[in-house]
C-alpha cells in the first residue's frame, strides 16, 4: 500500500491493490448485497432522522422503505397528483451528502431516464425537497432473484426465460452506451406475471462519452457475479462483456442455487474470479442440459473475446435451446482448459509440466527400462542356461571320456563328472552313463603308508587280514608290523646267509614262507616257514626256484627241488610227498625246471610250469598221485601262476609280456594281451571275475574275466597287487610304500560267468526269486540266487523257451520238443544247483505249453490241457493250436498260430474263449500284465495293448522288439532294438532309466528287485535294481517313478 488515503465513507485505508476501492466497504457491501439488502454509509444516520419524521417529499408520501442500494434507500410511495403508487429513490446522506454524491445521484437518474424497455425499470422524474435528491420511477409488484432462488430451484427453461428477457434488457441499455456493471439476482425483479425487470443502475457507466457515474476508488461491482476484468483492472478495460460475464454468473446461481464463485473471505472470492475457472454446472446439478451449461460457460469465460460478443447474442443462444434448435456456442475442449490453467498458473504448470514430462519419461521409460532390464536378465538367462548347458554337456562327457578311458580312477572320475552335472539336470542320459560307470571295477585310493626300510616290492606283503605287513631286510632280519601303526610286532631272526625276498602268507595267514638266496648248499634258495602265532620257524629247505604256495585249507606246501617238488606237512615238519619231473616227461613230452606253482580254490589239484631253454608247458596235476591231467604249451619262459579260484583258467604270464589263460579242464589256450615288457605277476581277486597282472614296465592291467577284455589300466609304478581276503581293499607295493586302495565292484552287477553260447535270450525267474534260469544258443543255466556258487549247466534246454511253475518247477519248450527239471540245492552255498529232469511223455501234435495256477498247460493238436508232471497224464479241452502263454494272475490263456494275425483269449481255469483279437501283423508273441488287466500282443512292426475288461485296443506302441511288465504294471522294459532297452513310465512312455548300449532285459524277477541282461547277447548279468536306484540316488540320479 503506497500513499494511503482515507475512504470518505468509513475513513478505513484505501488498497491500492483493489483499484483504489476500500476493502472494509467493498466487504460490507458485498455481504450485505448477497443477502438482498442495501448498504448503510456511515454518514446516512444524519439525514435518516429527518426523514423518518416527515412521511411527503414533494408530491409524493413515502409509504414504507423497500429497499437500499449502493447509493440510497428505496421507498414505496404515492404521487399525490396523479394518485399513483411508485418507488422513490433517495439519495443517501440526505441533506449531508456532499456534491460529488448528488452529482453522482443526477447522473444516475438521467442514465436510466433514457433506458425506455420493458424490462428496465423506467423514471418518472428527478426532484430535490428540503435538499433531498431523490427521483420517482416505475414500482414493480414482485421480488427479486436472490429471494427467489433462497425459495426454490429454478428449472432449465425457466431460467433461461428468464435470463433471455434480462439479456435482451441489457442489450438495449448497450446499445444506449449505458454499462450496468452490477448485474446481480439482488437487482433483477420478477414481477407477479414472471417478467423480469434490470433495476439499480448505480454503477452504471456510460460507454462511450462520459465517465463514471460512480466515484472512482469506490465499489465496482458484487465480488461473487464480477468479471475478472472488474476484480482486477490490470486485465483490462470494462465493457460489454463484463455485462456479459454477471449474465452467465446470474444463470449459473439460477441453475445450481449458487453463484460460481463463493468463498469464506472476500480477498479469496476475488482470487477464484481472477484466477479460477468455475466448475461445471453439470457436476452441481446433473438435469442440467449440456447445451445450456455450454452457454454458461462461455459466458464465464475469463477472456472477454471468448465471451458472447454481445447480449443479444446470449439472448438469442437461449432463444435456441428453448426452441431445442442447436446452438451455436461450442464447450471448451480439454486442452484448452489445460492451456488456459497453465497461462493462469504458470509456475504451478511449469511444475507440474516438469512433474508431468518427469512422469511421462518414467512412465515410457520405465516400461523400457524393463524390457530392457528383462531382456538383458534374459539375455543373463538364456547365457547362464546355456552356459550350465555347455557344463552339463562337458561333464557328461567327461565322465564319458572316463569311463571308457581305460585307466585306473575311471569309474571313481566318472561318477563325480556325473554327479556334478546332475546338480544341473537329472537326465535320462546321465542316468545311462552313471549306470555304464557303476558296472566298472576301480580302485580308489584311501592312503599310502610308508615303510620304514627300503625294499623290493616282492619283499614287502600284508598278511590276508590287512592287519600285518612282513617286509624283508634284505641279507637281515624278516620284520612283522602292524599295518595301521607300523609297529614292530616280532623280528624273524635269518637262520641262513642270503637276501630274503618272495614272501608268501598262508590263505588263513597261520605261516609266513620267504626265500633267502644263498651260495651255500645244493640249491641256489633256501625256503624258510614261519609259524604266525608263536614266530618260531617249523620249516627250512633247500630250494630249487624262489616259489612257494600253500595248499588250501590244510597245513601243506608246496616246494620245487632239483627234479621234482616237494609237499611239505607243516605240523609234522616232514615232506610228505615228491613227484620227480622225470615222471611227468613222458606224459607232456616235454622237460625242463619247475618254476612256477599253483593250487586250485579247493587244493586238489596244483598246476606247475616247466621251462627247458626256449619253451614253458603248463601242466595241471591231481595233488593226491601228481598225475598229469592236461598241459599246455606257451613260448616263453613263464614268470607267474595263478589259479581262478571258479577253477576254471589258470593264468599264464611270460617273459615276453603275453598274458595267457589256460582252460584247465582241457588244456586250451587263450591269450588275452600283452604287457609292453616283460609281465611278471598275476593275481585273481577273491571272487575271481578280475585278474590283475603287472609286468616290468611297472603297470598293472586289470582283465575282465566274463568278458577277458582289459577293464583299465593301473600305472602307478608297481606291478605287484595284493588282495584283502574279502575282496575289498588291495594293495600296491612300491620300492618304499605302499598304497592302500578300495576295490569298487559294480556292488549291484553280478556277472553270471558261466558260457552260455550266443544269443542268449530266454530267461525266467522262479516265483519264490529261489532260481534264475537263462538259455543260451549251446546251453541252459540254472543259478541259485541265494548263493554265490556257479551255475548248473546243461545242453538240454538250450534255447529253449522258459518259465516256472507254481511248485518252482522248470521248463523249456522249443518249437518240437520240451523239457522239464525239478531244481535241488547243491548241498553247499558254493557248489552249484542240481537239475533232476521230469520224465514227462510228449503227446501227439504238441506245440508249446505254459504255467497254469496248478500246474503246467500244455497246446497241442488235441487242444489244451492241465499236465500232471508225474504222471503224464493230460485232459484235453479243445482250444485253438498254437503258442501259448498265461497271465501271471492266472486268469488268461493266450493262443496265437505262428505267423497268423488272430490271438484266442481264453478265461482260466474252465478254457472258455473270451476273445478273439485281430491285429494288424502277424503275431510273434502275447504277454500278459501282472495284474491280468492287459495283453500286449507283440508283431514285428509295433506293440498292441487290448483290455481285458472291453477287449478293445487301447494303444500302439512301435519300434520295440520285447517287452517286460514291473510288477505293479506302471512300468515297462522296452528293448527298441536288438542294441537299445530301457526303463519307460508304463502312463506316458517317458524313459526313466535307459540301459548302456548292447544290454537288453530279459527276465524281471517277481518282486521287481532283480534284472537279469544279456550284453552283446553273450554276456550275462545280474542287476539289483533296488542296489542300483540307492546308487543313482546318492549321485542325484533317482529316476521318478519307482520300479
Amino acid at each position: 500500500m503506497s500513499n494511503l488515503e482515507s475512504c470518505p465513507e468509513c475513513g478505513a485505508p484505501i488498497s491500492d491493490w483493489l483499484g483504489g476501492n476500500c476493502p472494509s466497504c467493498l466487504l460490507r457491501i458485498s455481504r450485505e448485497m448477497v443477502r438482498g439488502v442495501a448498504p448503510q454509509p456511515a454518514a446516512e444516520e444524519a439525514g435518516q432522522g429527518t426523514l423518518a419524521a416527515q412521511r411527503q417529499l414533494g408530491d409524493y408520501e413515502l409509504l414504507e422503505e423497500i429497499g437500499r442500494g449502493g447509493m440510497g434507500l428505496v421507498y414505496r410511495a404515492r404521487q399525490k397528483s396523479l394518485k399513483r403508487f411508485v418507488a422513490v429513490k433517495l439519495l443517501l446522506g440526505g441533506q449531508n451528502a456532499d456534491e460529488q454524491a448528488r452529482k453522482r445521484f443526477r447522473r444516475e437518474a438521467e442514465a436510466v431516464a433514457a433506458l425506455n424497455h420493458p424490462n428496465i425499470v423506467s423514471i418518472h422524474e428527478i426532484g430535490e425537497d428540503v435538499g433531498q435528491l431523490y427521483f420517482a420511477m416505475e414500482l414493480v409488484e414482485g421480488r427479486n432473484l436472490a429471494d427467489l432462488t433462497r425459495e426454490k430451484q429454478f428449472s432449465s427453461r425457466d431460467a433461461s426465460r428468464l435470463l433471455k428477457a434480462t439479456a435482451e434488457a441489457v442489450h438495449f441499455a448497450h446499445q444506449q452506451n449505458v454499462l450496468h456493471r452490477d448485474l446481480k439476482p439482488s437487482n433483477i425483479i420478477v414481477d407477479s406475471t414472471g417478467v423480469p425487470h434490470v433495476t439499480d443502475f448505480g454503477l452504471a457507466k456510460q460507454i462511450a462519452g462520459g465517465g463514471d457515474l460512480t466515484l472512482a476508488g469506490q465499489v465496482l461491482g458484487t465480488p461473487n457475479y464480477m468479471s475478472p476484468e472488474q476484480a482486477d483492472p490490470k486485465r483490462g478495460p470494462v465493457a460489454e462483456a463484463s455485462d456479459i460475464f454477471s449474465l452467465g454468473a446470474i444463470l449459473y446461481h439460477l441453475l445450481t442455487g449458487r453463484p460460481p464463485f463463493l468463498a469464506d473471505s472476500l480477498t479469496q472470492t476475488l482470487r477464484q474470479v481472477i484466477e479460477n475457472d468455475p466448475v461445471s454446472p453439470r457436476l452441481l446439478n446433473p438435469g442440467i442440459p449440456r447445451d445450456l451449461a455450454t452457454i454458461c460457460l462461455q459466458c464465464l469465460e475469463k477472456d472477454p473475446n471468448r465471451r458472447c460478443r454481445s447480449a443479444q447474442v446470449l439472448a438469442d443462444e437461449l432463444q435456441r435451446f428453448l426452441n431445442g434448435e442447436p446452438i451455436h456456442a461450442r464447450p471448451v475442449s480439454p486442452a484448452t482448459k489445460l492451456y488456459r490453467w497453465c497461462r493462469r498458473t504458470p509456475r504451478l504448470a511449469f511444475a507440474i509440466g516438469c512433474a508431468a514430462v518427469l512422469l511421462t519419461i518414467i512412465a515410457v521409460g520405465t516400461p523400457v527400462a524393463f524390457v530392457r532390464i528383462d531382456r538383458g536378465r534374459w539375455q543373463a538367462q538364456d547365457a547362464e542356461r546355456r552356459t550350465r548347458q555347455q557344463l552339463y554337456h562337458a561333464l557328461l562327457d567327461e565322465g564319458r571320456a572316463a569311463a571308457f578311458s581305460g585307466e585306473v580312477g575311471h569309474r571313481v572320475r566318472a561318477l563325480d563328472a556325473l554327479r556334478q552335472a546332475a546338480t544341473i539336470t537329472n537326465s535320462p542320459e546321465l542316468r545311462q552313463a552313471a549306470l555304464g560307470a557303476l558296472r566298472l571295477p576301480d580302485l580308489r585310493f584311501e592312503r599310502e603308508v610308508e615303510s620304514p626300510h627300503e625294499a623290493s616290492p616282492d619283499a614287502v606283503v600284508l598278511n590276508p587280514s590287512f592287519n600285518q605287513v612282513a617286509e624283508c631286510l634284505r641279507e637281515g632280519p624278516v620284520e612283522i608290523r602292524s599295518a595301521a601303526e607300523q609297529t614292530l610286532l616280532a623280528t624273524l631272526a635269518p637262520t641262513n646267509a642270503g637276501n630274503a625276498d618272495h614272501v608268501r602268507w598262508s590263505p588263513d595267514g597261520t605261516y609266513l614262507a620267504f626265500t633267502r638266496r644263498t651260495a651255500l648248499g645244493p640249491l641256489p634258495w633256501w625256503l624258510e616257514v614261519w609259524d604266525t602265532k608263536t614266530w618260531h620257524c617249523v620249516l627250512t629247505t633247500p630250494s630249487a626256484a624262489p616259489r612257494v604256495v600253500f595248499r588250501p585249507h590244510s597245513t601243506q606246501v608246496l616246494a620245487t627241488q632239483r627234479d621234482g617238488i616237494t609237499f611239505w606237512d607243516l605240523e609234522k615238519q616232514k615232506p610228505v610227498a615228491s613227484f620227480l619231473q622225470t615222471n611227468w616227461a613222458a606224459a607232456t613230452n616235454f622237460e625242463g625246471d619247475a618254476h612256477q606253482l599253483a593250487f586250485s580254490t579247493e587244493g586238489e589239484q596244483f598246476a606247475e610250469s616247466s621251462f627247458d631253454g626256449s619253451l614253458s608247458i603248463v601242466s595241471v596235476h591231481r595233488s593226491s598221485d601228481g598225475s598229469t591231467l592236461v598241459s599246455a604249451k606257451v613260448p616263453s619262459e613263464v614268470s607267474a601262476l595263478a589259479w581262478q579260484p571258479s577253477g576254471r583258467w589258470l593264468a599264464v604270464t611270460d617273459f615276453g609280456g603275453s598274458v595267457t589263460l589256460v582252460d584247465a579242464a582241457n588244456g586250451e589256450r587263450r591269450t588275452i594281451g600283452h604287457h609292453e615288457a616283460q609281465a611278471a605277476t598275476a593275481t585273481f581277486s577273491p571272487d575271481g571275475n578280475y585278474l590283475f597282472t603287472g609286468g616290468w614296465e611297472r603297470v598293472l592291467i586289470c582283465w575282465d574275466m566274463l568278458s577277458l577284455q582289459s577293464s583299465f589300466i593301473i600305472p602307478l609304478d608297481s606291478f605287484n597287487i595284493q588282495f584283502r581276503n574279502d575282496g575289498a581293499e588291495c594293495a600296491l607295493a612300491g620300492e618304499s610304500s605302499w598304497q592302500l586302495h578300495a576295490f569298487e565292484r559294480p556292488a549291484a552287477h553280478r556277472q553270471l560267468p558261466e558260457p552260455l553260447g550266443s544269443n542268449v535270450r530266454h530267461a525266467a525267474f522262479s516265483p519264490d526269486g529261489h532260481w534264475l534260469a537263462v538259455a543260451g544258443f549251446e546251453r541252459l543255466g540254472v543259478w541259485n540266487l541265494h548263493s554265490t556258487g556257479p551255475a548248473a549247466l546243461t545242453a538240454q534246454g538250450a534255447d529253449d523257451r522258459l518259465f516256472f511253475s507254481a511248485q518252482n518247477e522248470l521248463f523249456g519248450c522249443s518249437d518240437d520238443e520240451y523239457h522239464g527239471w525239478r531244481i535241488l540245492d547243491g548241498g553247499r552255498a558254493d557248489s552249484p544247483p542240481m537239475l533232476q529232469e521230469l520224465q514227462i511223455p510228449q503227446p501227439s501234435g504238441f506245440v508249446s505249453f505254459c504255467q497254469a495256477p496248478d500246474g503246467v498247460l500244455m497246446s497241442s493238436s488235441l487242444g489244451s490241457g492241465l499236465i500232471d508232471t508225474t504222471s503224464g497224464q493230460t485232459q484235453w479241452t479243445p482250444t485253438a493250436q498254437g503258442v501259448s502263454s498265461s497271465s501271471p494272475d492266472g486268469r488268461w490263456m493266450g493262443i496265437f498260430t505262428p505267423y497268423s494275425r488272430v490271438a484266442h483269449i481264453y478265461r482260466l481255469p474252465e478254457l472258455s474263449l473270451a476273445a478273439n483279437l485281430t491285429n494288424r501283423a502277424n503275431i510273434l508273441r502275447v504277454q500278459f500284465s501282472p495284474l491280468g488287466s492287459e495283453v500286449a500282443v507283440v508283431t514285428a512292426s509295433e506293440f498292441e495293448f487290448w483290455s481285458t475288461t472291453t477287449w478293445q485296443r487301447t494303444r500302439l506302441l512301435t519300434n520295440a522288439v520285447n517287452l517286460l511288465y514291473t510288477p505293479r504294471a506302471n512300468g515297462l522294459w522296452l528293448s527298441r532294438s536288438y542294441r537299445t532297452a530301457g526303463l519307460y513310465s508304463a502312463a506316458t512312455l517317458e524313459l526313466l532309466l535307459p540301459l548302456p548300449r548292447g544290454t537288453l532285459p530279459l527276465a524281471l524277477s517277481p518282486d521287481g528287485r532283480y534284472l537279469a541282461v544279456s550284453s552283446d547277447a553273450q554276456r550275462l548279468e545280474l542287476w539289483d535294481l533296488f542296489e542300483v536306484r540307492r546308487q543313482l540316488q546318492a549321485l542325484g540320479l533317482s529316476w521318478p517313478e519307482a520300479l
